[in-house]
C-alpha cells in the first residue's frame, strides 16, 4: 500500500506545476471527455443487417454501452465488465478463477426456458470467443431484446443477442496514437472465518456425545488433548494453523497495457490495437521452478482496415489474434480451497523441515502447491474476415451489394508437470514423558516418513481446436423521397462450425430480409422475416419462417409538440414477432435418429455354444423434434425532459412453446424402452425495464446521475408432469417459476424422545432430540419428499439493476457505479463450510458455535445438534437454510485528472489523464451467518476478487 501511495503522490506532484502554468487555459469538459454521453437516447445502437442508427429512430428494443464506459470496469473476462451496464442483461457471477473457467452466465430478461438460456454473442457480426477481447478495441456493445431486433437470427435469436462492435478508423482523421496502462492489486472480496483446531476438537467431542459415542475412543479422547490444541504448547504435535494465512498472499499483482493507432484518408482508414495483460494468483508459497501459482498472461492484436478500392468498390479487412498462457497448480482448485477449510492435525513443516502431513487427512495444501508441479494451457484465438461492398449508385441511387467471408479458429494445448509428495507424520507419545527429565514444553514423538517425491513426469496433449467458417452476402437499398425514407435489405447467412472431438459439424443457414419505412421523422414502421435452418433437425423439417413487425411514433416531432420546452423528446414504440431457439442444452443432438446399444448376448449354434453380442434399440427416436418458438411482444416509450433527463420504459411479454421435456407417462413400461424428449413444454415470461439518466452542467461543474432497472418474472405453463393427488397439488411445477425451490418447511427442533413419538414419522433416517422437525404438508403421517413446498425465489434474480453517478470539475472527474439484484433466494447448504466435521472435516464457524442446538436453547437455536455423521434429515433443503440472496455491490469508484489541453499540446501530447480506482470494494447482503460473497456461496473454489488500481492514458 505504501508503494501505491508513493506512486499517486508522484503522479500528482508531477502534474501540479503543469496545471499551475495552465490555470488560464481552457477548462476540460470532463463529462464529455472522461464519461460517455449520458443521454442514452442519443446513443447509436446496432441493428442487425442494417448497421448503426440513432436509438431515437429505432423501433426495436435495444440498448447500448460504449467501450469507453466499460474501461473502468476492468476484468480479465469481459462479461463481468457488462454487469449492471445494460438494461435487461443479467450477469451471474460464478467465481474468480483466473483461467476463465468461471465465466459468468449471461441471460437477457431472466430465464425463459428450462433448457438452454444462453444468448447469442457476435463480434462484428460473427460468433467467436469474445470474453478475451481487449476493452480498448471495443466501440460499443448493443443488447437486442425484442422480436423485431432478433427475428433476423431465426432459430438462434429467441434468447437474445449481444452485438459487440470493434473500432474502425475515421476518414480525414490524422494519425492518433493512444497508450493506456493500468496496474493494481487484487484481493479476495470474502474469505471464510473459521474456528481454530482447539474449538474444532472441543465441538467435535460435543458432536460425538450427541451421536451417543464414547469420546475415549476418539481422536480427541481427553480434555488434555483439547487443551494442547488451544494452548499451542506443542505446536508441531497439536498445531492450530490458519491455512488461509499460510496458503494465500494478502494481494496479487495485476497489470495491463493497450497501445492503439487510428487514422484515415479518402483511400484507407485503419485501426490497430496491441494489448498485454498479466493477472497473478493469490497463492503465497509457490515454487519458481515449477510455476505453481495461478497466472494468466494474454496478448491481443487487432487490425481493422477499410479500403476504397475504386469509386464504387470498397472492402473491409479485419484480423484479431489472441494468445493466452494460463498456469495452475497441478491439483484440483476445489481440492486446494477445500483443504484450507478442514481440520488438519499437522503443521506446515515438521521440526526437521520436512512437509507435515497425516495419512488419514488431506494433503498439506502448501506442499501441494509448492511441490506437486503445475498445469499450463496455451490457447490461441484467430479471427479474420474480408468484406467487399459494391456501391451501385450508378444503377439506382441507394443500392449496394456485399459479400463477406470469415474464418475463426481456437486452438489450445495443455502441458502437465507433476510429481509425488513426501512428508513426515508425527505421532505424539505422551507415554514416554519422564517426569523431571522431559522438558516442560517438549513431548516425545515418533516420525513416520510417508509418500515419495520422485522426479517430475511430463505429459502434453496434441492440441484441441475448433473452426468456424461464415459466409454472408446481401443487397441493401436506402433512399429518401421527400419526407419518405425507405430502407430495405435482403441477406444470406451460412455458418459451419467444427468443434473439437465432434465429427459432425454444426451448420446454420439463413435467408433474411427486412424493410423499414419512416415518414417525416415522425412515423416509423418495420417488417423483418427470416427463413432459418439448423442441422440438428430432420431433413424435411430443418427450416422455419420467423416474421416480426414493429412501429414507432415520435410525438415530439408533431407540430403541436415542436415548441414544448419541457417534454423535448417523446416516442412510443411497439413490436411483435416469432423467434426460434435451437439450443438443445443437455438433451443432445440428432434425437430424431434412432440409436442402438449393446443388449447382452444370445445363444446360437447347433450346440448353443456361440453367444454373439445382441444390439437393441436405445432411447426411442423423436422424428418430430423441432426448435423452441418464442412469441414476443414489446411496448415502450422514450422521452427527454428539459433536455437533461432521459427516460425509457418498456413492458415485455413472451410465450414460449415446444420446449424439450422428458415425458413420464406417455408410454407404458411394457414397451421396454425409454422415449426421447418431446417438444411439449411451455413457459411465459413478462416484465418491465426502466432506464433514466439526468445530465447537467453548471459553470465548470458537470455531473450525471442515473441507472437501469429490470424486472422479469417467468412461470411454467406446461411441463408434462405426473398426476398428483388433491392433497399434494402444491408440488406441481405448473404456474411456478422455472427452477422454483421445493423445500421442506422447518418448524423447529425435536425437544425430546416424546416429541419424536408424538410427531409424524420423518423418513430420512433415524432422528433424535436436536434434529430438525418438519411440517407434514399432506397430512399423511409421514415426512418425505412429498412434503416439499414452493418457498422463496430461484437463485437467478427477478430484479436486476445498476446505477451510476459522476462529477467533473476543472479537469478532475469522479465516477461511481453500483450493481444489485433482488427477489433471489439462496441456500446456506450451497456453502460447503456450513456443515461442520463432514466434507473431509470442515471446521465450524463462530455462528455454528453460538447457535447449535442444546436442550437449554430449545427452538431459540438456529442450527441443529452437532453430529459427526452424515445426517440426511438435517442437511437437506429446508426453510431453515434458505436465505434472501438479494445484494447491492459497489462495482467501481474511479477518480481521475486530465491535464489541461493547452499544457499538453506544448509537449506534442493531445491528452494525458491519470487515475486511481477500486473495483468491487464493498457488497451489502442479508447472509450474516457466513463471510461469503452473495453470488458465490461455494467456498471450495477461487473467490470473487476486488482490486485497487492506478494508471494513466496518453493520446498523441
Amino acid at each position: 500500500m505504501k508503494t501505491i501511495c508513493n506512486y499517486i503522490i508522484f503522479l500528482f506532484v508531477l502534474c501540479l506545476p503543469v496545471t499551475l502554468l495552465a490555470q488560464k487555459a481552457e477548462n476540460v469538459d470532463t463529462i464529455k471527455t472522461q464519461f460517455a454521453e449520458k443521454n442514452f437516447l442519443e446513443h447509436k445502437v446496432m441493428e442487425p443487417y442494417r448497421g448503426e442508427i440513432s436509438r431515437q429512430h429505432s423501433t426495436h428494443s435495444a440498448t447500448s454501452v460504449s467501450g469507453e464506459e466499460l474501461k473502468p470496469m476492468y476484468s480479465p473476462n469481459l462479461g463481468y465488465a457488462l454487469s449492471g451496464k445494460l438494461a435487461g442483461l443479467h450477469v451471474v457471477q460464478k467465481g474468480g478463477s483466473q483461467g476463465n473457467t468461471d465465466a459468468p452466465d449471461l441471460m437477457i430478461r431472466g430465464r425463459q426456458t428450462f433448457q438452454d438460456n444462453g444468448i447469442l454473442i457476435l463480434v462484428d457480426g460473427v460468433e467467436t470467443k469474445w470474453s478475451n477481447l481487449l476493452v480498448d478495441e471495443i466501440e460499443s456493445v448493443t443488447l437486442l431484446k425484442d422480436a423485431a431486433s432478433l427475428v433476423l437470427y431465426g432459430q438462434r435469436g429467441a434468447n437474445g443477442v449481444l452485438l459487440i462492435t470493434t473500432k474502425r478508423g475515421i476518414n480525414n482523421e490524422k494519425v492518433k496514437i493512444s497508450l493506456s496502462t493500468r496496474f493494481g492489486w487484487q484481493q479476495a472480496t470474502q474469505l471464510p472465518e473459521l474456528l481454530g483446531n482447539g474449538d474444532y476438537a472441543e465441538l467435535y467431542n460435543e458432536a460425538m456425545k450427541s451421536d451417543g459415542k464414547d469420546i475415549s475412543n476418539g481422536y480427541f479422547k481427553n480434555q488434555q488433548i483439547v487443551d494442547y490444541f488451544k494452548s499451542q504448547k506443542y505446536p508441531y504435535l497439536y498445531p492450530d494453523v490458519n491455512w488461509y494465512d499460510e496458503v494465500l498472499k494478502k494481494s496479487a499483482f495485476v497489470h495491463n497495457y493497450a497501445l492503439t493507432f487510428s487514422g484515415g484518408n479518402n483511400f484507407a482508414k485503419y485501426y490497430a490495437a496491441l494489448g498485454f495483460m498479466d493477472t497473478q494468483g493469490l497463492y503465497a508459497h509457490t515454487n519458481g521452478t515449477t510455476n505453481s501459482n495461478y497466472d494468466l498472461k494474454r496478448y491481443n492484436i487487432r487490425t481493422n482496415i477499410d479500403l476504397q478500392l475504386t469509386k464504387w468498390l470498397s472492402s473491409e479487412v479485419k484480423f484479431r489474434g489472441v494468445i493466452e498462457d494460463k498456469i495452475f497448480p497441478n491439483a484440483d482448485e476445489n481440492t486446494i480451497w477445500k483443504t484450507m477449510g478442514v481440520f488438519l492435525p499437522y503443521a506446515v513443516h515438521t521440526p526437521s523441515g520436512a512437509w507435515g502431513g497425516v495419512e488419514k487427512y488431506a494433503e498439506n495444501p502448501v506442499a501441494t502447491i509448492q511441490q506437486k508441479g503445475y498445469k499450463s494451457i496455451n490457447e490461441r484465438t484467430i479471427d479474420t474476415s474480408v468484406k467487399m461492398i459494391a456501391n451501385l449508385e450508378s444503377l439506382t441511387p441507394g443500392l449496394s451489394i456485399y459479400g463477406q467471408i470469415g474464418f475463426s479458429n481456437n486452438y489450445y494445448m495443455t502441458f502437465d508437470k507433476v510429481r509425488g509428495l513426501a512428508y513426515e507424520e508425527l505421532t505424539p507419545r505422551p507415554d514416554k514423558i519422564i517426569p523431571g527429565i522431559t522438558p516442560e514444553n517438549e513431548m516425545p514423538y515418533d516420525v513416520t516418513a510417508r509418500g515419495s517425491e520422485g522426479s517430475f513426469s511430463h505429459s502434453q496433449n496434441s492440441g484441441t481446436q475448433w473452426n468456424r467458417t461464415t459466409i454472408m452476402a446481401g443487397a441493401d437499398y436506402s433512399r429518401y423521397f421527400n419526407k419518405h425514407q425507405i430502407d430495405i435489405s435482403l441477406n444470406y447467412f451460412q455458418e459451419l462450425y467444427k468443434a473439437a472431438g465432434n465429427q459432425m459439424p454444426y451448420a446454420k443457414q439463413n435467408i433474411l430480409g427486412r424493410a423499414n419505412y419512416s415518414y417525416n421523422n415522425r412515423y416509423f414502421g418495420g417488417f423483418a422475416i427470416s427463413y432459418s435452418g439448423s442441422e440438428n433437425f430432420p431433413v424435411n423439417h430443418r427450416f422455419g419462417v420467423f416474421p416480426a413487425f414493429s412501429a414507432g411514433w415520435i410525438i415530439s416531432n408533431e407540430e403541436f409538440m415542436r415548441h414544448n420546452t419541457i417534454l423535448t423528446f417523446f416516442k412510443l414504440k411497439s413490436s411483435i414477432g416469432l423467434v426460434g431457439n435451437d439450443r438443445t442444452g443437455s438433451v443432445g443432438r440428432f434425437i430424431y435418429q434412432q440409436n442402438y446399444v449393446s443388449g447382452g448376448n444370445y445363444l446360437f449354434g447347433e450346440n448353443l455354444d456361440q453367444s454373439p453380442g445382441l444390439y437393441k434399440e436405445g432411447i426411442l427416436a423423436n422424428p418430430f423434434v423441432t426448435w423452441e418458438k418464442a412469441l414476443k411482444y414489446d411496448v415502450g416509450t422514450e422521452m427527454t425532459l428539459f433536455n437533461r433527463l432521459s427516460l425509457s420504459a418498456e413492458y415485455f411479454f413472451e410465450k414460449r412453446n415446444d420446449i424439450y421435456v422428458q415425458p413420464n407417462n406417455y408410454i407404458s413400461a411394457l414397451l421396454g424402452a425409454d422415449i426421447n424428449n418431446m417438444n411439449e413444454g411451455k413457459t411465459q415470461n413478462q416484465g418491465i425495464e426502466i432506464e433514466a439518466f439526468w445530465n447537467d452542467r453548471v459553470g465548470d461543474f458537470s455531473y450525471y446521475l442515473g441507472g437501469r432497472f429490470s424486472y422479469a418474472k417467468n412461470k411454467i405453463i406446461d411441463i408434462k408432469e405426473n398426476h398428483r393427488p388433491a392433497n399434494e397439488e402444491y408440488l406441481y411445477a405448473k404456474g411456478r417459476p422455472i427452477n422454483q425451490p421445493y423445500i421442506l418447511e422447518a418448524i423447529g427442533f425435536f425437544k425430546d424422545e416424546q416429541d419424536i413419538v408424538d410427531s409424524p414419522k420423518q423418513m430420512f433416517g433415524n432422528v433424535q432430540p436436536g434434529d430438525i422437525k418438519y411440517k407434514d404438508q399432506n397430512n399423511d403421517g409421514f415426512i418425505d419428499d412429498n412434503d416439499r413446498i414452493p418457498v422463496g425465489h430461484t437463485s437467478y434474480p427477478e430484479i436486476y439493476y445498476g446505477f451510476d453517478a459522476g462529477i467533473g470539475f476543472k479537469g478532475f472527474d469522479l465516477a461511481i457505479s453500483f450493481q444489485g439484484a433482488g427477489n433471489r433466494s439462496v441456500s446456506l447448504l450451497d456453502n460447503n463450510l456450513i456443515i461442520p466435521f463432514l466434507n473431509g472435516g470442515v471446521k465450524p464457524t463462530q455462528w455454528v458455535k453460538d447457535n447449535y442446538w442444546i436442550p437449554e436453547k430449545g427452538d431459540a437455536a438456529l442450527f441443529p445438534r452437532l453430529t459427526t455423521e452424515e445426517n440426511n434429515n438435517n442437511y437437506r433443503p429446508s426453510t431453515l437454510w434458505q436465505r434472501s440472496g438479494s445484494y447491492l455491490r459497489l462495482k467501481n469508484i474511479e477518480l481521475g485528472y486530465t491535464i489541461p489541453v493547452n499544457a499538453t499540446r506544448q509537449i506534442k501530447i493531445e491528452k494525458i489523464r491519470v487515475f486511481v480506482s477500486v473495483i468491487n470494494p464493498f457488497t451489502w447482503d442479508k447472509i450474516s451467518e457466513l463471510n461469503v460473497d452473495p453470488e458465490v456461496l461455494d467456498m471450495f473454489k477461487y473467490p470473487v476478487m476486488k482490486s485497487y488500481n492506478m494508471g494513466f492514458s496518453v493520446q498523441f
